[in-house]
């Protein structure tokens, strides 16, 4: 169980805070489901739509292959979907993840978009890692990424915390800021 807050100010200082839950559950060794309700605390007060999702894990990292997993998500009351896929190597305390993947827009005659991320993650401890990712989202004429710094900390065997600060690093969003904050709950 995943449970999330967020908050973003835009270039005019306008503010976005909103929460998040979500459920993800092993159904088998190598596929999970995920549930996801999202909540908007500001500017209005409103539950978004749930969203739904699965994680297949094609290829355990083995040797110099990296782990390779497919997700698959949709929103549900929306005709938008998700395919993306995942590669995750660790190399002594480093670990890596890039994520390449397109949303479609369920609409005919409108364009989807191709997603994408990359991160690094530092292991400084068995409780302590530090993290950095850039995520963004393309569409045909306009690309729109955000660089994230931050890690987790490990309270105890089961509950992890979740921390980062991040910016837009391009045009369209170089001027909006963002914080983030998680518990995670694993049982």
């Amino acid at each position: 169980m995943e449970m999330g807050y967020d908050l973003t100010r835009d270039e005019d200082h306008t503010q976005n805070q909103s929460l998040g839950m979500s459920l993800k559950h092993g159904l088998i060794q190598r596929f999970d489901l995920c549930i996801a309700l999202p909540y908007q605390i500001k500017p209005d007060e409103e539950f978004g739509d749930a969203q739904v999702g699965i994680k297949y894990l094609l290829l355990r990292e083995t040797g110099n292959l990296p782990a390779l997993c497919l997700t698959f998500g949709c929103e549900l009351g929306s005709p938008e979907c998700a395919l993306a896929g995942i590669a995750s190597k660790e190399i002594g305390y480093l670990a890596l993840h890039i994520n390449l993947g397109y949303m479609a827009s369920g609409l005919r005659g409108e364009d989807g978009m191709t997603v994408y991320a990359g991160a690094i993650e530092y292991a400084l401890s068995k409780s302590f890692t530090l993290a950095a990712e850039l995520v963004g989202e393309a569409e045909a004429h306009e690309n729109v990424s955000e660089a994230l710094v931050g890690g987790n900390y490990r309270i105890f065997e089961q509950v992890v915390l979740d921390f980062a600060v991040g910016k837009g690093v391009d045009g369209a969003t170089a001027k909006e800021g963002k914080a983030t904050l998680g518990l995670t709950y694993g049982f």
